[in-house]
């Protein structure tokens, strides 16, 4: 399950989920990039085991 404070994988990247909200049919999660933030569907994101 994808929450916030997990690391997940998006893009061959790795990011912290900063939070997820509601927006549907999607859930979206906030993840931080250089230049801000990105929205992302959950459904694109892997969870980083380990």
């Amino acid at each position: 399950m994808i929450r916030p404070g997990i690391t997940v994988i998006y893009q061959e990247n790795c990011y912290r989920v900063r939070t997820i909200v509601g927006y549907q049919p999607y859930q979206l999660a906030q993840l931080p990039v250089r230049n801000g933030d990105i929205w992302v569907p959950v459904e694109q994101l892997t969870k980083l085991e380990g």
